[in-house]
């Protein structure tokens, strides 16, 4: 089992030079970093496993996407608002003081409230959605021909 190894080798690790790298806090890095690895991939395998057992399913007549497809957008949307967490984590595991060096410690700050304006900027979303469109516009258009034609039938 060369995964349980790899461990056991680095807790040994650990144990040896807590000491000296008290400073520099590596247990709580390996912990965020680790935390998004491990997490992600057995979330991952609980969403397989509910669709192998038919707890996520689709019903094929209103979408083109399958149990499979479903489970891969859960499974992304769900990272999605984790990475949240997860970068609030890597703010405390990994502060930019750490990384400072004499040049960049004498750079002024930004304020605060031009950093939440620029988490709050949403024009690279409003490229990502124009790409996205353009680039899917002929499944769009399939879709919207099978509603259409489903709304005919029902007149």
């Amino acid at each position: 089992c060369p995964k349980a190894w790899a461990m056991y080798c680095l807790i040994l690790f650990y144990k040896v030079t807590h000491e000296e790298l008290a400073p520099i806090r590596p247990f709580a890095k390996f912990l965020t970093v680790k935390a998004v690895v491990f997490l992600s991939f057995w979330q991952g395998q609980c969403i397989l496993l509910l669709v192998k057992m038919k707890v996520i399913r689709v019903k094929e007549t209103w979408t083109d996407y399958d149990a499979a497809d479903v489970a891969t957008g859960m499974q992304e949307f769900a990272i999605c608002i984790e990475m949240f967490f997860a970068a609030v984590a890597h703010a405390y595991a990994f502060p930019p003081s750490e990384y400072a060096t004499g040049v960049q410690q004498m750079a002024p700050q930004r304020k605060f409230l031009d950093n939440v304006g620029d988490m709050f900027d949403l024009r690279d979303v409003y490229h990502d959605v124009v790409n996205f469109s353009e680039s899917n516009r002929e499944r769009a258009m399939r879709k919207w021909e099978r509603i259409k034609g489903g709304l005919t039938a029902m007149r």
